[in-house]
């Protein structure tokens, strides 16, 4: 058997997202850029939730002729991506997402039974 002395212990630096990483070009939101995952939900959550907003106060603007309706930014636009990259695919797949689940939220509401 051995004993806890003889179990060597190293400290762990702790980590921070924040900092710059090798390989990344020296951008400090290149690692936030590269999470496909986070990229398919902003998107999703913009399309479900701002698209909406945004399309009701373009109708309205231009039904009436002037700006009636303010600017409302509840969810800020995602990050543009390079074409064909993982992630400008997961923001066009959250975008779309996002869009179906408003349709089918606004349809359910319009055609309650």
């Amino acid at each position: 058997m051995t004993s806890d002395e003889d179990i060597p212990v190293v400290d762990a630096e702790p980590v921070n997202e924040s900092e710059d990483h090798e390989g990344e070009g020296g951008d400090k939101t290149a690692a936030a850029s590269n999470n496909w995952a986070g990229t398919l939900v902003h998107s999703f959550g913009h399309g479900l939730i701002q698209a909406p907003i945004d399309g009701v106060r373009e109708v309205v603007n231009t039904l009436a002729g002037s700006k009636v309706v303010p600017k409302v930014q509840i969810v800020e636009p995602p990050e543009r991506h390079e074409v064909t990259t993982p992630q400008w695919q997961a923001g066009k797949i959250g975008a779309g997402a996002g869009l179906l689940a408003a349709g089918l939220v606004i349809s359910r509401l319009i055609f309650r039974r």
